[in-house]
């Protein structure tokens, strides 16, 4: 058996650093633990759901147990979910404020849209961004973010108004000591640059595009938009589209999407995205095996946008082939190993 090595196989997709059989056992355990609360609860394989619209995760919590001996694990749940008991889902957690205090903690945010979530429907006034994806208009107080019910959209002035506050609040929004910024390259070419921070806002940051280029890039110009990542919340990474080595850089992108969003808490999407100003569009979907069986899923403009830059280009390593407005297996000649490896050698903090 020396030099063996045995793959686990048996991890459990939304908590992957669980086995099948411990995550079992923790969803068990915080089942058993809120349950004493008597609250109307939807339990997912990710995260608790109330009927008022609340969403509570399980990754830090499910981190703390992973690092702690199993007999402590009941413990850490139930002093994770004590603040249970003080939300009353029919009391008001505007109570006390203003409307000017509340729109001053008002900001756009990039929220999962998946059947298997259980989060479709939960906001009428949301807008779809793409596949998986919608923005909705989120409320952050005392270190918690709560999205806004359709009633409280209303009750505050409409979602067409709020969402133009809440877009100026996020716009606005500084950068705190503790957001790190640093260049990544890809394994086989392309480059790209990668924002984190411990804020909840830091990848709905790309819903205002050029303000987040502006703070990740000397020149903030992008004429053809950007190429993006978006693989958890505290996470966001892009590539400013000037020439052909966009192409490089989107496979690299996808390898460090796929990475993150399984690595850490708030996970968003593990695919790639065109965005410009007022647009998103999934341009590289990450199949489930990961980038290496990726698809292109590029529109007619974007197929025709990077056409040009192909054409126009003195790139040496010619064509890629596969590029094309109709879903295609990734077949560009480049790598999609892991993107994060060695991207901590080029970083400056902020």
């Amino acid at each position: 058996m020396a030099g063996q090595q045995i793959e686990i196989k048996d991890h459990d997709d939304a908590l992957p650093f669980f086995t099948l059989e411990e995550a079992n056992m923790f969803r068990d355990l915080v089942q058993k633990d809120v349950a004493q609360y008597g609250m109307d609860l939807t339990f997912h394989p990710g995260h608790i759901s109330s009927s008022d619209g609340g969403m509570f995760g399980y990754w830090n919590v499910a981190q703390d147990c992973r690092r702690s001996p199993r007999g402590q694990w009941a413990t850490i749940i139930g002093a994770h979910f004590a603040h249970l008991k003080t939300i009353d889902p029919k009391g008001d957690m505007f109570k006390g404020m203003s409307p000017a205090q509340v729109k001053r903690r008002l900001y756009l945010k990039i929220w999962p849209d998946d059947n298997h979530l259980g989060t479709t429907d939960w906001y009428p006034y949301a807008r779809r961004l793409a596949p998986g994806l919608q923005e909705v208009i989120a409320f952050y107080k005392d270190r918690a973010t709560l999205a806004m019910r359709q009633e409280d959209v209303d009750r505050f002035g409409g979602a067409e108004h709020l969402r133009e506050v809440a877009e100026r609040n996020l716009r606005n929004l500084a950068l705190a000591r503790r957001d790190h910024r640093e260049m990544a390259e890809g394994p086989n070419g392309g480059s790209f640059r990668v924002l984190s921070g411990l804020s909840g806002f830091t990848a709905s940051r790309l819903l205002v595009v050029d303000r987040l280029v502006s703070l990740l890039f000397a020149d903030p110009e992008m004429p053809h938009g950007v190429l993006a990542a978006i693989p958890n919340r505290h996470e966001v990474a892009v590539h400013v589209i000037r020439d052909a080595g966009a192409v490089a850089s989107m496979l690299g992108l996808a390898s460090f999407a796929a990475e993150g969003v399984s690595s850490r808490p708030g996970p968003i999407s593990p695919h790639v995205y065109w965005v410009t100003p007022g647009r998103l569009e999934e341009v590289f979907h990450v199949g489930e095996s990961g980038p290496s069986e990726g698809n292109f899923r590029g529109s007619a403009e974007f197929v025709s946008m990077m056409d040009g830059l192909l054409q126009g280009s003195e790139h040496t390593g010619g064509r890629p082939p596969g590029l094309r407005s109709t879903p295609q297996p990734a077949s560009w000649g480049v790598g999609c190993s892991q993107a994060r490896r060695g991207r901590r050698g080029h970083s400056t903090s902020t």
